[in-house]
């Protein structure tokens, strides 16, 4: 039989059993479902207003500075182009200017190097320009042979000879080296090459090489910077010059030596013709040189460049009484 405790306690069961499950279970999907509204329902205002603090950017202005930036850009890179051109000018003046000074330092180191025999040059010529000036001497008054020849003489060193030898672009004959001690041979092809070696300007070679002067007594004599050679034969052959490093050379001759008294000239005229060397009868030989002779000085060593003598420059001269003028139209 239940007392009425028992049924108390059973009571209380059947109560807290219901109970129980429903506090412990989970919400319902309706009941989720409306909470999860609500919460989007709250949180919209707040990302409204969010939205609408954001000012709104203005693009056009971006694009105004940036062209601003842009123009200011260009024109600075006009300006850089203006400067680099500029400064490009002035390097190609400045190139221009450092290439002169240097042409000109090096002409004055060239004249430093060769100034004996830039000296010795200038001495020459003057010298020659002053003899072939004076008139030639009468076939009596020739004293000196300067009728069939010229000789110039100077003093100087072995070093100036050499330095002129050299300023004037001739060979040695006999070299360069130390055996070089008491002569020194420069090779010359001719007057020309004569002229050509001391310097004389171009314009005045033509005058220098055939010339008529006047005497005192009104005759007309003709000199002729020209080597005239007379075989055994007395055919006469003027040597013009020579060709094809000597081998060949350029000669006036006539056909005959007849002379015709009553015109004062001879019957044939001259005529140019290139020959063998080796034909040329009885082997000419060309007195045209430049040549350097040491002093018997006491006291300076032989090969010393400070050693003095003497140069001699010889050149070949025709002399003819008269206007002559058939020998210079050949040279």
């Amino acid at each position: 039989m239940s007392t009425p405790a028992a049924i108390g306690s059973l009571a209380l069961r059947s109560v807290a059993a219901p109970l129980m499950v429903v506090v412990g279970a989970e919400p319902p999907p309706a009941v989720s479902a409306s909470h999860g509204v609500a919460g989007v329902a709250r949180s919209a205002p707040v990302k409204a207003a969010a939205s609408a603090a954001k000012p709104r950017r203005n693009h056009t202005r971006d694009i105004d500075d940036i062209q601003v930036k842009l123009a200011g850009l260009l024109a600075r890179d006009a300006e850089r182009e203006e400067l680099v051109d500029a400064l490009r000018r002035e390097a190609s003046v400045a190139q221009s200017l450092l290439g002169s000074f240097q042409s000109i330092r090096q002409a004055h180191e060239r004249e430093g190097a060769d100034a004996r025999g830039k000296d010795l040059q200038d001495c020459l010529l003057s010298a020659v320009l002053y003899r072939l000036r004076r008139c030639p001497p009468s076939p009596r008054g020739d004293k000196d042979g300067e009728r069939v020849k010229l000789v110039i003489t100077h003093d100087c060193s072995r070093e100036a000879f050499t330095q002129f030898v050299r300023r004037a672009g001739l060979q040695m004959v006999n070299g360069w080296g130390a055996a070089v001690r008491t002569t020194c041979v420069a090779r010359v092809d001719g007057p020309l090459a004569v002229l050509s070696a001391v310097g004389v300007p171009a314009e005045l070679t033509s005058a220098c090489r055939s010339a008529t002067f006047v005497r005192r007594n009104g005759n007309k004599v003709r000199r002729t910077l020209v080597h005239r050679h007379v075989d055994a034969a007395g055919k006469e052959w003027f040597v013009l010059g020579l060709e094809e490093g000597g081998q060949r050379v350029r000669v006036a001759a006539r056909e005959t030596e007849e002379f015709d008294a009553s015109i004062g000239s001879h019957l044939c005229e001259l005529a140019v013709r290139l020959m063998d060397a080796a034909d040329m009868p009885d082997a000419p030989t060309d007195p045209s040189g430049i040549v350097w002779k040491a002093n018997n000085s006491a006291g300076v060593v032989d090969g010393a460049p400070n050693k003095i003598g003497k140069v001699t420059l010889t050149l070949p001269v025709h002399t003819e009484e008269g206007h002559g003028t058939g020998l210079s139209a050949l040279l």
